[in-house]
């Protein structure tokens, strides 16, 4: 409805347009009219009445004119990534979010706080485009994570985050719902499940996995490790152990003696290999690393139990038994420096005499 000139309606006062004069042209019923503003001053703006609501049933469009910055605006009401309606636009709040996040594909068993670690079954996900849509030509498949099963699981990937930020959890709608996505928190701080299976956790302590299923423990010999304990488990030494199997259930405290307890810790992620101080716990791990292999790494052969080094240097050699210098089919004699020259010389054996020859052994 448009107003006459001279005349003015409920439409003027709702629209805010009572005394603006008359703008534009109309047509009410079959009658066109022409609507001329008439000469006047303009009144001062007015502030519009509070409470007051415009429902638009389509789109709103606005022009980003001014300069960039790094602040953005966020909705009121449920998470979508499809539809919504009746939501307000709001100032952005990332609450108690603490971590960076990244959906994978899990077990259906698995929960927030689990350990978890590459599994056997393989999931198609979408890269994309690089501007947030999938991509036909881009198409991959990653593992399905599981939890973890065994202390030191060298595929440990991370831990399952309570992140579900649009600007902290990324990679949600690239992996179909029927495969349990959850976000993995890739750094940052997150709680984890842990337990006392290899003694009490101490603030700064290496966490790996445990023999319990999604539970971590305190590491101490070489293996992989997801991060580091920010905090104590248990906080002091009288303090009672959580042991629900219940990860929202803390509450209930039950501390068995003699028995691995379980709890949750802040733990900064830190997917990494940790080295013992232990010298012994570095090729410990590995049960099918042997001696051999160890020497070959260095250059030696092992036969017959002895072993050979093509060249071997040592600032002292102490022999507390035998010494043998080469071999019946290749006698070899040893080159030693005059103490008053210096000059090489090669003492060997012949015919039953000890003599030098000037200049080092032949090789």
């Amino acid at each position: 409805m448009l107003r006459d000139q001279g005349s003015e309606t409920e439409v003027d006062r709702v629209l805010g347009l009572a005394g603006q004069g008359d703008v534009g042209r109309g047509v009410c019923g079959d009658t066109e009219r022409s609507l001329v503003a008439p000469a006047a001053e303009e009144p001062a703006p007015q502030a519009p009445a509070a409470g007051i609501e415009l429902e638009v049933h389509g789109d709103v469009r606005l022009d980003a004119n001014g300069a960039a910055t790094v602040n953005a605006l966020c909705h009121s009401g449920a998470d979508s990534d499809t539809t919504f309606a009746d939501r307000d636009i709001v100032a952005c709040n990332p609450g108690t979010l603490t971590d960076y996040a990244e959906y994978y594909p899990t077990d259906n068993d698995v929960a927030f706080g689990d350990l978890v670690m590459l599994g056997t079954t393989q999931v198609a996900v979408n890269a994309g485009d690089g501007f947030g849509n999938p991509d036909p030509t881009r198409t991959f498949t990653v593992t399905k994570l599981t939890k973890t099963t065994s202390p030191y699981t060298p595929s440990l990937m991370g831990i399952v985050s309570r992140n579900f930020g649009d600007f902290t959890a990324l990679g949600e709608g690239t992996i179909d719902s029927n495969h349990h996505p959850l976000p993995i928190a890739l750094n940052g701080r997150v709680p984890a499940k842990v337990s006392t299976e290899n003694g009490p956790i101490n603030s700064g302590d290496p966490i790996t996995s445990s023999s319990q299923p999604g539970v971590g423990m305190k590491a101490t010999r070489t293996g992989r490790i997801i991060g580091i304990a920010l905090e104590a488990f248990p906080a002091s030494p009288n303090d009672q152990i959580p042991s629900s199997n219940d990860q929202n259930d803390l509450g209930t405290l039950d501390f068995d003696i003699g028995h691995s307890s379980q709890g949750e810790v802040m733990v900064f992620v830190n997917p990494s290999w940790y080295v013992s101080e232990n010298p012994s716990s570095i090729i410990a791990p590995v049960s099918s690393f042997t001696l051999t292999d160890a020497l070959s790494h260095l250059g030696a052969t092992v036969k017959d139990g002895i072993t050979a080094f093509a060249e071997l240097v040592v600032d002292k050699l102490q022999v507390t038994r035998s010494f043998t210098v080469g071999e019946s089919k290749h006698p070899v004699g040893i080159t030693l420096y005059d103490e008053d020259t210096g000059e090489p010389y090669c003492v060997k054996i012949k015919r039953g005499e000890l003599i030098s020859v000037s200049g080092a052994c032949p090789q």
